[in-house]
């Protein structure tokens, strides 16, 4: 029976695998962890990332209570506008400068919404 090294019957002119050409591209979490062991990081990695999460449901928060406030101050205004405590020229000042925080407000929004989407998907 002859015996038969597995590697000359795989590559006959000697050539090696291609393990050290091959690139990594994936994350390379863990690889500078210092002095912690796998387990800390992980468990380190984790709060981390659940504090993302909360400081983003913070965010929308934050923006559902701006946009609450400029709503109250549009209110307040019309009101003050009709009691006669506001002129009409300082009522136009007043909304468009509501109207302009409030597009910035939408915009803010979509932009969470989108990143939120974006990071949901990836997730899963």
């Amino acid at each position: 029976m002859l015996a038969y090294d597995f590697r000359t019957i795989l590559f006959p002119d000697g050539e090696k695998s291609d393990k050290s050409d091959k690139q990594n591209n994936g994350n390379a979490y863990g690889k500078n962890k210092g002095d912690m062991s796998g387990k800390e990081f992980g468990q380190n990695r984790a709060a981390e990332a659940k504090s993302k999460e909360k400081v983003k449901d913070e965010a929308e928060e934050n923006l559902s209570e701006a946009e609450e406030k400029v709503k109250v101050a549009k209110e307040k205004a019309k009101a003050k506008k009709e009691s006669g405590e506001m002129s009409e020229e300082e009522y136009k000042k007043v909304e468009e400068a509501l109207d302009k925080a409030d597009k910035e407000l939408d915009e803010a929004a979509t932009e969470a919404k989108e990143k939120r989407s974006k990071t949901d998907k990836m997730g899963k």
